[in-house]
C-alpha cells in the first residue's frame, strides 16, 4: 500500500480514506487493468486485420500490456484476500467476455450453426487461456512474446475456425 500511495503521490491514510482497504485499492486497479486490455485489443483490430490476425493481434495486445505493466498484472491477478476471489476474477473476466464473444462469433465460418452461448464459452476460455499462459510467461521467459501470441493464436483459432 505504501508503494501504491507513493506512485499515487498521496500518503497511505488519504490513499485509504480515498478508496477503502486494499480488497477496494484491488478491485479499482483491477478495473482500469481491464480497461487498458480491452482498449488495447480494440486498438489492435481497429484495422484491416481478419480472421485469424484478429485473435493473434487481441493476444499480443494482452501480451504487450502485461510486458508494459507486469507488477501491475500479477498484483490485480493475485486478487483480494477477501471471500470472493473468485467473484472478484469472474466480474473482470466479464468485462471483456462479451465484447470478445461478439467478435469472435463474427470469425466463424459461414453457415456454422452454434448455439448462442459458444462464442461466450470461447470467449472465456481464450481470456483464461491467455491470463495464464501469460503469468506462466512472466515467471519463465522461454519464448517470446510473439511466439507466445503465436501459439496461443494456433490453439484458439483452430477451434474458432473448425468447420464443426
Amino acid at each position: 500500500m505504501e508503494e501504491i500511495a507513493a506512485e499515487a503521490s498521496v500518503t497511505k491514510p488519504i490513499l485509504y480514506r480515498s478508496i477503502g482497504d486494499r480488497d477496494a485499492v484491488v478491485a479499482a486497479l483491477s478495473e482500469r487493468f481491464v480497461q487498458r486490455i480491452n482498449a488495447a485489443g480494440a486498438a489492435a483490430v481497429g484495422g484491416s486485420v481478419v480472421g485469424r490476425e484478429v485473435v493473434r493481434e487481441l493476444i499480443r495486445s494482452f501480451v504487450d500490456t502485461v510486458e508494459r505493466h507486469p507488477n501491475l498484472f500479477l498484483f490485480v491477478t493475485a486478487g483480494t484476500k477477501g471471500d470472493d476471489q473468485l467473484g472478484q476474477s469472474l466480474s473482470l473476466g466479464d468485462q471483456s467476455a462479451a465484447p470478445l464473444a461478439a467478435l469472435l462469433a463474427a470469425l466463424r465460418p459461414p453457415g456454422r450453426r452454434d448455439d448462442p452461448s459458444t462464442s461466450l464459452i470461447w470467449a472465456r476460455a481464450m481470456i483464461g487461456a491467455t491470463q495464464y499462459a501469460t503469468l506462466w510467461w512472466l515467471r519463465d521467459r522461454s519464448c517470446t512474446a510473439d511466439e507466445l501470441a503465436e501459439r496461443l493464436t494456433d490453439l484458439i483459432w483452430s477451434g474458432i475456425s473448425s468447420p464443426g
